[in-house]
């Protein structure tokens, strides 16, 4: 529960409120278009640290 409050500090809120605006403001403006480049930002290079780890 610790680790959990300490990411969600006000500061990392507005860093992760910034990133989500402007990826919005870079995809095409359809909500799937939204959620893809979101899955491109943020899901992909998770998947290849934990790739890299296996």
């Amino acid at each position: 529960m610790h680790d959990f409050k300490r990411f969600f500090s006000l500061r990392n809120f507005l860093i992760l409120a910034v990133i989500l605006y402007l990826q919005y403001l870079f995809s095409d403006g359809t909500i799937i278009g939204y959620f893809k480049q979101l899955s491109e930002w943020l899901i992909i290079p998770f998947l290849s640290k934990f790739i890299k780890r296996l």
